[in-house]
């Protein structure tokens, strides 16, 4: 069982990687690919996206909608984050 979870970490872990090396050349990516690459696929939990959004924008890649503005997602994400940081 513990070869199962290791296995399907070890292909989030890469479908990360390749998202994030394709999205470093535009510099954004879009709510939708994230939902559709990873957020789906592996049926991430609302930590788990938001930890992934963290990833991302750590990177540099700003996570857009499909018109291009900041994704509502990753501003809520941007907040929480501030607001942890002011309370430690």
């Amino acid at each position: 069982m513990a070869t199962t979870k290791k296995t399907t970490n070890t292909k989030y872990d890469a479908a990360v990687a390749a998202l994030l090396k394709e999205a470093k050349q535009s510099k954004q990516v879009t709510d939708a690919e994230l939902a559709e690459k990873l957020v789906k696929p592996f049926a991430l939990q609302s930590d788990a996206v938001d930890e992934l959004m963290q990833k991302f924008e750590d990177s540099g890649i700003s996570i857009v909608d499909d018109k291009g503005e900041p994704a509502e997602r990753a501003l809520k994400s941007q907040k929480n984050v501030v607001s942890k940081k002011r309370t430690e």
